[in-house]
């Protein structure tokens, strides 16, 4: 081992160079999956917290422009604590100029390296993410009712699960780590799930 000597190859096609497409999901031979938590202004997010510190998981939570604005410190926060935050601006509507102010907080006052937008039907908005060189998520998953139901029928390795915050998933949420972990997966969040090294 005192003799060889290791190179870091980067991939052909990177990331940061695909800012105009949809990322579906992480590398499939990763044992690991994302969970994102979409936040609107009527949402608690405490419940989703307590239970992802209880077991020792960071995760990504995309929040409206109007949660936002009424929860900027609650945002360094999650920062700090190694959670991503994701911007979904107002109504997911990337025209909208606050989208901008929203992700220069997220980059430059919590410091965080990369920021991400979420897939809406209007082709513009991707153009204007990846404009910010912001990615843009598409999960492979996207849960509102019967989350654990949803997630024993869906899972593979690298998905990325988007949930609505209702009181069905603050129920099952326990169940669901518990599910993913006992099937020998990784929750990570998705700066981890996205590394291309």
């Amino acid at each position: 081992e005192n003799y060889l000597e290791y190179e870091n190859i980067k991939p052909k096609e990177l990331l940061e160079n695909n800012l105009d497409k949809y990322i579906i999901s992480g590398n499939n031979s990763k044992k690991q999956v994302s969970l994102i938590f979409l936040v609107n202004e009527n949402n608690n997010i405490d419940s989703v917290l307590k239970m992802l510190n209880k077991n020792e998981i960071k995760a990504n939570f995309f929040v409206d422009g109007a949660w936002f604005e009424d929860n900027n410190d609650k945002v360094i926060e999650l920062i700090n604590n190694n959670h991503i935050v994701g911007n979904l601006s107002y109504n997911k509507d990337y025209e909208n100029s606050s989208f901008i102010w929203m992700d220069t907080i997220i980059k430059k006052v919590g410091k965080q390296s990369i920021s991400y937008c979420y897939r809406t039907e209007n082709k513009k908005d991707l153009e204007n993410c990846a404009l910010q060189k912001n990615y843009t998520i598409a999960p492979s998953l996207e849960i509102d009712n019967f989350p654990l139901i949803n997630v024993k029928n869906n899972l593979n390795n690298g998905s990325i699960i988007a949930f609505k915050i209702n009181n069905s998933l603050i129920n099952e949420l326990e169940l669901i780590i518990k599910h993913i972990q006992s099937k020998d997966l990784e929750i990570v969040n998705l700066e981890n799930l996205l590394s291309e090294y």
